[in-house]
This record gives C-alpha cells, sequence and structure tokens, in this order.
C-alpha cells in the first residue's frame, strides 16, 4: 500500500465504520 494512501484509506473505513 502506498504511504499517501494510508491516510485515504484510514479516512474511507473511518466513514465505513460511522
Amino acid at each position: 500500500m502506498k504511504p499517501e494512501n494510508t491516510a485515504n484509506v484510514k479516512i474511507a473505513f473511518a466513514v465505513f465504520l460511522s
């Protein structure tokens, strides 16, 4: 996984769990 994508994945996952 690209480092620049990690933050976006975490945000997307957080939104998914919300």
